[in-house]
């Protein structure tokens, strides 16, 4: 009888190195998007009271911040994780729905903070 899970767990133990380096590179990553979005976050708040210019400029670590938290979810979990490692195939340890939700949240976030607010202020004069 063929068992998808056991031919997935057979690959996985015969890339153990390469898996354990990718794993250590997604928490390397996920640290640093965290650690830019705090620092963008912090620099957002320093110029929440700026013009709009001085604002838009403060964004900067928030949009390397998602850009990068996008792409560790898309990239590392739904690309990499679901189709090479055919997370899609397991109940147990299919990731692809968590994922989901975070990198939809990290393109919100990068939509919302992409809009101008020196254009707004602009408009507003």
């Amino acid at each position: 009888m063929y068992n998808p899970s056991l031919v997935l767990m057979k690959i996985l133990r015969q890339r153990g190195p390469l898996w354990h380096v990718a794993y250590l590179i997604i928490i390397a990553a996920e640290g640093l998007t965290c650690l830019l979005l705090m620092i963008g976050a912090a620099a957002l708040l320093r110029t929440l009271h700026a013009t709009g210019v001085e604002f838009d400029e403060a964004k900067r670590y928030t949009m390397i911040g998602g850009t990068l938290a996008f792409l560790v979810w898309f990239a590392g979990f739904t690309i990499v994780g679901g189709e090479w490692f055919a997370m899609w195939q397991s109940k147990l340890w299919n990731g692809q729905e968590p994922a989901f939700r975070f990198y939809m949240t990290a393109l919100a976030v990068l939509i919302f903070v992409n809009q101008s607010d020196a254009r707004a202020e602009a408009a507003k004069t």
